[in-house]
């Protein structure tokens, strides 16, 4: 099974879905920010990359962007519910425009999530 990292600042969101993909028997690693995300993902090179987008200290935009710039090949899902800054509709088109692979938006069910895994990984 892939090797999946989670990148999600909201713990209790984050464990929810990592606890779906490891019930699944994915190699999930987790992070709470981006900037600890990237950091694992440089050192670990995972199968796949699922990033909220409105984060602390590194936010997925520039994740995805670090990524894009080292392998653009990694599939990448973006995810966001917004805030009262920003819609998550901007979110998304700006995560889809750096090149995220699949874009969510919150809330969203566990079997959209399956599915993007899913298409993503068989592209």
């Amino acid at each position: 099974m892939p090797h999946i990292l989670l990148i999600e600042d909201d713990a209790q969101f984050r464990t929810m879905i990592a606890m779906m993909l490891l019930h699944e028997g994915h190699q999930v690693a987790t992070s709470n920010d981006g900037a600890e995300g990237l950091q694992y993902y440089f050192q670990n090179w995972p199968d796949l990359i699922i990033s909220d987008i409105l984060m602390p200290r590194k936010d997925g935009l520039a994740v995805i962007t670090a990524i894009r710039e080292n392998n653009p090949y990694t599939p990448i899902i973006a995810m966001s519910g917004g805030n009262k800054d920003s819609t998550k509709e901007s979110c998304v088109s700006q995560a889809k425009l750096l090149g995220a692979n699949c874009i969510l938006i919150k809330p969203f069910q566990l079997a959209e999530l399956r599915k993007a895994i899913n298409d993503v990984l068989e592209k």
